[in-house]
C-alpha cells in the first residue's frame, strides 16, 4: 500500500528515543566525556554519538520488519502508520503499540 493513497495516517514520535536504548556494559567506557567538574560516562545512547542514528534505525527496522511497507514506515524515531479503513487503522496501531510496549519504548505526548 502507498502512504499517499491511504485514507488513514498516523505519525508516532518516540520520546527521547536514543536515550531509551541502553549501551552494553562492556562498551560504556567508550562514552566517556570530560566536563569542568570531572569525567562522566553514559549508560544510554546519546545524540551525537557516532553510531547512534544507524544503530537506532537498525533497531526500528528489525522491530517492525513484518509491518514495513505493508502498513508502517520508520525513520529513526518516527513511525508512520497508514491504512485504508478505520478498523484496519485501529488494528495496525494496536500492533505498533504492542511492539513498542514489548521493546519498552515510550512515546512523546
Amino acid at each position: 500500500m502507498d502512504v499517499a493513497r491511504a485514507k488513514f495516517r498516523s505519525k508516532i514520535n518516540l520520546s527521547d528515543a536514543y536515550e531509551q536504548i541502553h549501551i552494553v556494559a562492556e562498551d560504556v567506557w567508550k562514552t566517556v566525556f570530560a566536563a569542568p567538574y570531572g569525567m562522566f560516562v553514559s549508560e544510554v545512547m546519546q545524540q551525537g554519538d557516532t553510531n547512534t542514528p544507524s544503530t537506532f534505525q537498525r533497531l526500528m527496522t528489525a522491530m517492525f520488519r513484518d509491518c514495513i511497507s505493508r502498513f508502517v514506515h520508520v525513520y529513526l524515531d518516527d513511525i508512520f502508520v497508514f491504512s485504508n479503513t478505520k478498523e484496519e487503522h485501529e488494528e495496525h496501531l494496536r500492533i505498533v503499540f504492542q511492539k513498542l510496549r514489548e521493546a519498552q519504548l515510550f512515546l512523546s505526548c
